[in-house]
């Protein structure tokens, strides 16, 4: 057995709106940005902002809805500009203010949001005002056409039936 402490990976459950300044908290405290990883739950996505200092690692948990529009994290770490097109690309995910955006080519999709069936997301330019890009998100929200469910299927014609012994019918 190694005499080396084992530290345990910690989760902490955020709200959207304190994400930024947590991680923001977290780089001044001499953390750095390792991964975004996203999940699709029933509720939405999940987002996961993993961080490490040292041998700490920390990861905030935050929940959204789809169209919920989240704020950037390239301002504090630049590299983080990979993972949020990545997010956006699979997931849907609406990100503000990527530092480098890709515009929906970062990957070639052969369907848009494989991740995720119920994701889209609209072009928010950093510098527009998070009340218009609400309205943008809730006009295609309100755009996708609902499901309705097929009509009655057309009746098979039947089969003609044969006797179990394989011979004739008798009339």
């Amino acid at each position: 057995m190694s005499d080396v402490e084992k530290i345990p990976q910690v989760f902490i459950e955020i709200s959207l709106e304190e994400m930024h300044s947590r991680v923001a908290e977290h780089i001044e405290d001499g953390w750095r940005f390792l991964q975004l990883c996203a999940t699709t739950i029933e509720s939405g996505i999940e987002l996961v902002y993993t961080l490490g200092r040292g041998p700490e690692v920390e990861s905030l948990v935050i929940n959204i809805a789809n169209g919920d529009i989240v704020p950037s994290i390239t301002d504090l770490a630049p590299a983080a500009f990979f993972f949020e097109n990545e997010t956006k690309e699979l997931f849907g995910v609406n990100f503000k203010g990527i530092a480098i955006d890709f515009g929906g080519n970062f990957y070639k999709l052969s369907e848009p949001f494989p991740m995720n069936p119920d994701g889209f997301y609209v072009e928010i330019p950093a510098d527009e005002p998070e009340d218009e890009a609400e309205a943008e998100i809730e006009a295609e929200l309100e755009s996708e056409p609902e499901t309705e469910p097929e009509g009655e299927p057309e009746p098979q014609p039947e089969e003609e039936s044969q006797p179990e012994d394989g011979g004739e019918a008798d009339e």
